[in-house]
C-alpha cells in the first residue's frame, strides 16, 4: 500500500468532504458524497491490488465500515444487499439499521447517525492504513 497515495487521499478528498457534510447535516447530497468519498478509500489502500478483497476484509472487521458501504450503495443502485444478508442470519443483531432508517426508502435515512459511523470509518481507514513507525 502507498500510504502518501492514501494519505492525501484521506486528507484531500474525504476530510474536506466529511467536513461539508458535517457543516450540512441535513443534505442527503452531501450525506451520499462522504459515504462515497470514505468508502472508495478502499480503492487508493489496495492500488494496485483489487479494491474488493479488501473492502470484505475492511467491512468484516469494522462494522461502521460496511455500513457507510452499504449507504453508499444505497444511494448509487438503490440497494441493501447486506442489510438484507445480515438480517436473514439474526433479524435482531442489526438494530442499527433501523437507526438509521436503512430499512426503509431513502427519505427514511437517519442523517445524524450517519455523521457518527462517518467519523468512526475515517478513524477506522486511518488506523488500518497509517504508515509503520
Amino acid at each position: 500500500m502507498d500510504t502518501n497515495q492514501i494519505d492525501e487521499y484521506l486528507n484531500h478528498i474525504v476530510d474536506p468532504t466529511f467536513s461539508d457534510f458535517a457543516k450540512n447535516p441535513h443534505s442527503f447530497r452531501y450525506a451520499y458524497l462522504a459515504c462515497v468519498a470514505v468508502f472508495h478509500s478502499v480503492d487508493r489502500a489496495a492500488y494496485p491490488h483489487d479494491p474488493r478483497d479488501l473492502a470484505k476484509k475492511w467491512g468484516e472487521e469494522s462494522r461502521d465500515f460496511a455500513l457507510i458501504e452499504e449507504v453508499a450503495q444505497h444511494f448509487k443502485h438503490g440497494t441493501r444487499r447486506w442489510v438484507i444478508k445480515a438480517k436473514a442470519k439474526d433479524p435482531n443483531a442489526l438494530l442499527v439499521t433501523n437507526a438509521l432508517g436503512l430499512d426503509g426508502n431513502l427519505e427514511n435515512l437517519r442523517l445524524y447517525n450517519l455523521y457518527f459511523l462517518l467519523r468512526d470509518a475515517i478513524h477506522f481507514i486511518r488506523n488500518k492504513t497509517k504508515s509503520p513507525e
